[in-house]
Order: C-alpha cells, then structure tokens, then sequence
C-alpha cells in the first residue's frame, strides 16, 4: 500500500473513505468552540451574574400578578386560597402573583335560565327545535288563595352581579334560585285567587315574585341579578282541567243571559214608562 507522506493511506486532501464529510465536521467543531468561548465568559458564580439572574426571575415572578378583566368579565381574586375581593372595572390589574395569588376571571354578561315546573326540551337533553316537555307537578302544582290549586310553570332569567360571592357565598347557586323562586311564586299565589292568576293577574305575579327573589338573594349576598320571571302558563291541574272548562262556560252563559236581560230590561222599562203617561 503506497501511504501519502501527508495524508494516508486514502490519497491526498485528508479525505477519509466517506468523502468529503470531514470540512462538515471541522464546521460543527468550530461552532462548539465560539459558543464554548462565548458562554463560557458567563459564570453564574460571580456576584454580578447572580444578582442579573436574580433580577430575571424576580421580574418573571411579579409578572404573574398582573391580569386582564374584559367588559364581559369580573375578576375574583384569591388569596392563599381564600376569596380576597372582586374586581368590576374592566382593563389591567395586578395582584399577589402566583402562588400567593390567584385571579379567576368567569363570564358575567351572560343570561341563565332556570325553568320551574316544567322541564323544557334544552333541559331534557333534545334539541331546540322539539316540543319535547315534561310536566313537573311536585314544583307546578299550588295552592291560591281560595283554595283552588293551580299548575303553574314559569322560567327565572338571571345573571352574575358579583361574581366573587357567586362563586363563594353558594354552594350550588342554580339549585338555590330554583328552590327560592317556587317558595317565592307558591307564596304569591296562596295570597291571591284562582280567577286573578287565570286572568288579568300575570304581569303582577311576576313583578312581585322577582322583587320578593332578589330581596331574599340579596339578603344571602348571592351575588345574583334577577333578571326577569316570565310565566310560561297558570291553569287548572289536567285532571280537573274539563270540569273547570265545563264551569267556565257555564260562568260565561250566565254572564251573556244577564246581559241579555239587562238589555231588554233597558229596553222594554222606557216603552212601559210611555204608554202609561198615554
């Protein structure tokens, strides 16, 4: 085998049997050098670079307290866990950063529904097009004022004032709005008769039902906004619903007989009157 005097026994230019990889591998190695020279200046050891470091992370550490409220949104800010204080006022904030603070910042503009009496379709699980309902006499069923019982299905509409006693004053705020609205409607109709709520007395039920809800809520420090009760119906239960039918109608035939006979009486009483003075 003839040997290169200076580069081996694979002929000139240094070449080893791969070909021409080696320049690739002096550019990689070059590389490694500078950055080793480079960073190799930052010792993390000397008093200088341990104070910048520091500095850094604390920067980073008190960047986490800061926070952004959007107009649809409240912020709730926690303190070691423990509710501090809500903030209304959209834009930035700061607070504690983390984890010595914590910021939540839920949707507030939003309108919730609760449906009692009655569940709807959305509610049972169907689409918003289906006329899939179902009756929940246990809440609809009430007792009015003179003794009747009525079937009474209504929707509350609601939504965040507060979002920090929301979260922290109830434990389950959906099932308190409902259990406090039917003991508010069954209370206003016990005071007022079967013929009111079937007729003119809706928007006054209403009206009274969210202003007797929103002082109980507001006494519990809910957090919530009562938005609107509408009535969905008021009728007699289905079971006696064809006899009350049966007594309205006759309510109604005695009604257009006295009228009848009040017109005639009005009518024949004047002729009566001028053939006497004759």
């Amino acid at each position: 085998m003839n040997w290169n005097k200076n580069n081996g026994p694979w002929g000139s230019g240094g070449n080893n049997p791969w070909g021409e990889g080696s320049s690739n591998n002096r550019d990689l190695e070059n590389s490694i050098k500078k950055a080793k020279e480079k960073f190799g200046r930052f010792k993390l050891g000397s008093p200088r670079n341990f104070s910048f470091f520091l500095i850094v992370v604390l920067f980073i550490w008190l960047a986490t307290g800061f926070y952004r409220v959007e107009p649809d949104e409240q912020g709730v800010e926690l303190l070691f866990g423990k509710w501090n204080q809500t903030t209304t006022e959209p834009g930035l904030h700061i607070f504690f950063p983390t984890p010595i603070g914590k910021v939540m910042t839920p949707k507030v503009e939003n309108i919730r529904k609760i449906n009692v009496g009655y569940r709807s379709a959305s509610d049972l699980g169907f689409s918003t097009s289906s006329n899939s309902e179902r009756n929940v006499l246990e809440e609809s069923l009430m007792l009015t004022g003179d003794q009747n019982i009525v079937d009474v299905h209504f929707t509350v509409l609601y939504k965040i004032k507060d979002a920090g006693k929301f979260l922290f004053k109830l434990r389950n705020p959906e099932t308190t709005v409902k259990d406090m609205s039917e003991s508010v409607m069954r209370e206003v109709v016990g005071q007022r008769e079967l013929e009111f709520l079937l007729t003119g007395g809706r928007q006054e039920v209403e009206q009274v039902v969210r202003s007797d809800l929103q002082d109980i809520l507001d006494e519990y420090e809910s957090g919530i906004l009562v938005q609107s009760i509408q009535l969905q119906s008021v009728n007699p239960p289905a079971l006696v619903i064809d006899a009350f039918d049966e007594v309205q109608r006759a309510r109604q035939d005695k009604e257009k007989l006295v009228n009848e006979a009040n017109s005639y009486l009005n009518k024949i009483v004047p002729n009566a009157r001028g053939d006497a003075a004759k």
